[in-house]
């Protein structure tokens, strides 16, 4: 009103400020990297993987990881508050909404060869060395793996001791990502696709589809981790390895 002599409604001022500007100046928390992420040997070893990665063709590099699923942290949960009296309805949730469940997911942009964009084993429980090393035999036993593929995970205790076994049975190399670099992880973008399509899905609609039974949450995970498509994750191919030409060009190439 000072600057144009024009009188608004306080509403007009709200709509201003909430859409006139690029960037919302409401509270986000930083992006926190850890010390060690830097040491000299760390970045020794970060090139020496990239060096690798580089004369690597995309279709042949396959990705791995785990996720844990919690009930609790995945309900969508927004409701109305009364206008009356401020008070929120109760959400009624399963029985497992507390526990836990682990998935081990593999993502690939070769679509040439028969096998999907992602391909993931369920557990109820807490993963380990030995069920990892057993996933790696369901999965080449499904045929998702081919001939001179490789097979990056990170540095978690319980990804050691397949090498010799995918070597020897797949032909696979099993290549392990530098110290804190979940960056260069795409699969860590596939979690995070599955939870966002995870958080959309309305409670109600989650009965209808899986009723009462146990493991509602992980079913629902392992329904939205099915969507997941070729292109999808080229993008997340190209966006984690943006600086390499070959890898960047992917979502461009094939979107």
């Amino acid at each position: 009103m000072l600057i144009t002599g024009n009188q608004v409604s306080i509403d007009t001022i709200s709509r201003v400020l909430l859409h006139g500007f690029p960037f919302k100046g409401s509270l986000v928390k930083t992006n926190l990297l850890p010390i060690d992420k830097f040491k000299p040997e760390n970045e020794v070893r970060a090139f020496e993987y990239l060096e690798v990665l580089f004369y690597l063709h995309p279709y042949k590099v396959i990705f791995v990881d785990e996720k844990h699923l919690r009930g609790e942290d995945y309900y969508s949960r927004l409701v109305r508050k009364s206008p009356l009296d401020g008070t929120a309805p109760a959400i009624v949730v399963p029985s497992d909404f507390r526990n836990t469940w682990t998935i081990t997911g593999f993502c690939s942009i070769d679509h040439i060869t028969k096998r999907r964009a992602t391909w993931s084993r369920l557990l109820s429980y807490t993963n380990n060395a030995d069920e990892f090393y057993r996933t790696c035999q369901l999965a080449g036993q499904d045929g998702y793996f081919q001939p001179h593929d490789v097979v990056v995970a990170d540095n978690a205790t319980i990804h050691n001791g397949v090498q010799k076994m995918m070597w020897e049975c797949y032909r696979v190399l099993v290549l392990f990502l530098p110290t804190r670099t979940c960056e260069w992880n795409p699969q860590e973008l596939v979690w995070q696709t599955m939870l966002t399509r995870m958080n959309n899905v309305p409670l109600k609609a989650l009965r209808e589809t899986y009723g009462y039974s146990p493991g509602i949450v992980a079913k629902c995970a392992m329904l939205q981790l099915s969507k997941t498509t070729f292109n999808e994750v080229k993008e997340y191919y190209s966006k984690c390895y943006s600086f390499i030409a070959h890898w960047r060009m992917l979502s461009r190439k094939h979107g």
